[in-house]
């Protein structure tokens, strides 16, 4: 497989599936808002419109284009915004907003925080290696670390001083399952699934103990 172009860093497809709840969400969220806006979903409507048209053009510039940088660079203002989103999120709601509808908030914009995180974070390594002019089977280690470094400073930082939204810990332990898949079962390095497997267990156990969050007082 990684003579076919497989980084180890790459998630097999089916956990791409996520897309489907995520947008799913976001329909909803936005259907919701269109109907009755709350104090709540005004709130993050903003980054929200900002992930969903960022999203078409990275999908537009994936597919046409095809530039690595292009990808990468676009992903960064997606992921502040998820961000921000999620700490809008975590603010006290108005009279107006059900239960239901602010866990459909959380459920949203964390799963977006955590699966962009991943996103980012998997998209390092293909970029380093078009700009080195390596393939996928070059210095596989270092991928893999390039993907695991950052994902690992960003949750941290995300669950200490940004949110406890459980649902990013989600999205982001799917999308460290997905990069453990790829490296033991379809790549048979099975010394890097350990690997991740270990660090990315670390790392949930650190995610499910968090901060106190981001001060969402000016927010």
């Amino acid at each position: 497989a990684i003579a076919q172009g497989i980084g180890p860093e790459l998630p097999p497809g089916i956990f791409f599936s996520i897309w489907g709840i995520i947008f799913s969400a976001y329909l909803i969220t936005a259907l919701w808002h269109s109907a009755r806006p709350t104090q709540a979903s005004i709130k993050i409507s903003t980054p929200l419109i900002l992930i969903g048209s960022g999203n078409s053009v990275w999908m537009i510039s994936a597919q046409i284009i095809g530039s690595a940088l292009i990808d990468f660079l676009l992903l960064g203002p997606l992921l502040m915004a998820s961000w921000f989103a999620c700490a809008r999120s975590d603010i006290p709601s108005d009279a107006q907003n059900s239960t239901i509808r602010t866990w459909l908030h959380r459920l949203c914009t964390g799963l977006l925080a955590g699966w962009l995180t991943i996103a980012i974070s998997i998209s390092l390594p293909d970029l380093m290696r078009q700009m080195l002019d390596r393939g996928a089977s070059d210095d596989v280690w270092h991928s893999l670390w390039l993907c695991l470094l950052p994902a690992s400073l960003m949750s941290c930082f995300f669950t200490r001083y940004i949110s406890p939204n459980p649902f990013f810990r989600l999205a982001f332990g799917w999308g460290l399952l997905g990069i453990f898949w790829n490296t033991y079962f379809r790549l048979d390095l099975h010394a890097l699934g350990l690997m991740t497997l270990t660090i990315g267990l670390g790392l949930l156990y650190i995610c499910f103990r968090p901060g106190p969050g981001l001060s969402t007082r000016h927010l």
